[in-house]
């Protein structure tokens, strides 16, 4: 479980490195952003060359208690739970 805060709060990005799925072979992964976190000071959870999160490389959470959650096959991240956007 990971808890995604936004500390600046001035319309800015940052990015999370997911480990990668293939040393991380059936682990599951849940990211849940705080109040923090809206359209303007969003959270990027990037897969990392080659790798996909349900065939995307990035996956975007702008919007305050917004989580999802990843399962990894040992090739690529799948989203098996998320809050509808």
């Amino acid at each position: 479980f990971v808890l995604l805060k936004q500390t600046t709060n001035d319309g800015t990005s940052y990015t999370v490195n997911l480990p990668s799925p293939s040393t991380n072979e059936y682990r599951t992964i849940r990211f849940v952003s705080d109040d923090s976190v809206d359209s303007n000071d969003t959270v990027v959870l990037d897969a990392g060359t080659g790798v996909t999160i349900d065939s995307s490389q990035t996956y975007t959470i702008d919007r305050a208690f917004e989580g999802v959650t990843l399962f990894s096959d040992g090739s690529n991240w799948i989203i098996i739970q998320a809050k509808d956007k």
